[in-house]
């Protein structure tokens, strides 16, 4: 977490199923990314990307049916395919890409399905 939880960075937000939820669940696995401590998200062992990359089948941390149901994918193999497009293409867009440095990565998860620019 970035800022204090009464300072003006810190806001709650309703997740809402479809869509929203793939947004966040990608905005969440690139958060380390974000702030440049990691290049990519799979070097993060303690985010969700490599799990749903590649599914556990012991000491399990993400209910796959579930994620599957409330995203509203009909597989979770087409989740899969969701969200590594929206990640990859998160990556590509915030510079990840490039040989040279990272930046930040200019957009946040919101109801709208927009992107906002963080400033």
């Amino acid at each position: 977490m970035i800022g204090k939880i009464g300072s003006d960075r810190y806001h709650a937000t309703a997740v809402e199923t479809g869509e929203h939820l793939l947004q966040c669940v990608v905005y969440i696995d690139l958060n380390m990314v974000r702030t440049g401590r990691i290049r990519h998200p799979f070097e993060w062992s303690w985010c969700g990307f490599n799990e749903i990359r590649e599914p556990r089948r012991k000491n399990v941390l993400i209910s796959y049916e579930k994620l599957r149901e409330l995203a509203g994918f009909e597989t979770f193999g087409n989740f899969q395919t969701a969200h590594r497009k929206w990640a990859d293409g998160s990556l590509a867009k915030c510079g990840y890409v490039k040989v040279t440095g990272l930046r930040a990565l200019p957009w946040a998860a919101g109801s709208s399905l927009k992107k906002i620019i963080l400033s």
